[in-house]
């Protein structure tokens, strides 16, 4: 059985005659008359019923259809990654990446250790920076790209930002964000909770950069409480354990605290509130090189395999 065999079932699917077949591939007739002959005799099936030039599949050759469709499939994935090896023997460079949160760092961190890995010959770094600077730096060729953080309450704000400096943006994935206090916090055991529940503690946070985003989130939702910055993870769980107090946290930000520290947290879900978190990838394509061009797309992908591998 060869993939030429195979790929004559799909060519006489999508044209319907032995003569378009033959038109198509520039070989006569009798070959692929003989070659179908003996892919029904390997398979020991009858794939079509004959009607002079025309061919009708039988139900088992009509079967085949998806199957080969799937390993053509396969093949052009083969090709496409086989090229892609060629590639990342020829490019070479550095970029530098801008990123504005500690998820964001995380994975683009391992991102970076599995592109070099990949490529040796490029150099990779990462800076870390509030979003404003990041895109800046994006839209003036100082970064090669850029990862941002965005959620419900100020996405709308960014993405202005990012247009208005007319840059490309992929969003790399999306995360619920959760409100979390601690395990013996009084609405960790409500069944149904409210936003305005909520508006009864203080909030706590560990990112300066986000001082406006919160004031303006409570305020708006009737909190008056002043939020409290903490430096680190460590002290935020210890006031979250006392029971007075509730932060944002992204799911897998949720999950990493709660492996690392001792402290046991809970999620408190909403009857009336969602947030989401997307993580946005940020270039200025129309000034890049190909080769540029290039290295961003492989980090780009290898980016979304941390990921999947992380979810």
């Amino acid at each position: 059985m060869r993939l030429e065999q195979l790929k004559l079932l799909l060519l006489l699917e999508r044209y319907g005659t032995l003569s378009a077949v033959s038109k198509e591939l520039n070989m006569t007739q009798s070959t692929i008359s003989y070659n179908l002959k003996e892919l029904e005799k390997e398979l020991n099936a009858s794939l079509f019923l004959r009607d002079g030039n025309h061919l009708k599949f039988t139900t088992k050759g009509r079967q085949l259809i998806p199957h080969i469709e799937n390993i053509e499939h396969a093949k052009r994935n083969i090709l496409n990654i086989a090229q892609r090896a060629s590639n990342n023997n020829t490019l070479s460079g550095r970029i530098l990446i801008g990123y504005d949160s500690h998820s964001c760092g995380k994975f683009l961190g391992e991102a970076f250790i599995l592109l070099k890995k990949s490529i040796p010959s490029i150099t990779a770094s990462m800076y870390r920076a509030e979003y404003r600077t990041i895109i800046e730096k994006v839209a003036y060729k100082e970064f090669n790209a850029g990862i941002i953080q965005t959620n419900s309450l100020n996405e709308v704000e960014i993405l202005n930002l990012v247009l208005s400096h007319s840059l490309n943006y992929q969003i790399l994935s999306s995360e619920d964000i959760f409100f979390v206090a601690g395990e013996q916090h009084p609405l960790c055991k409500k069944k149904h909770c409210k936003l305005a529940d909520l508006m009864q503690y203080q909030f706590i946070t560990s990112k300066n950069f986000s001082e406006n985003l919160y004031t303006k989130f409570l305020q708006k939702n009737g909190n008056d409480k002043k939020i409290l910055f903490v430096p680190d993870y460590q002290s935020q769980h210890n006031l979250l354990e006392q029971c007075n107090y509730i932060t944002f946290m992204p799911y897998s930000a949720f999950y990493e605290n709660v492996m690392t520290f001792k402290h046991k947290l809970k999620i408190i879900k909403l009857d009336d509130f969602v947030c989401k978190c997307n993580f946005l990838f940020l270039s200025n394509t129309h000034s890049q090189h190909s080769i540029e061009q290039e290295m961003l797309y492989e980090l780009y992908h290898v980016i979304q395999n941390v990921l999947k591998e992380n979810e």
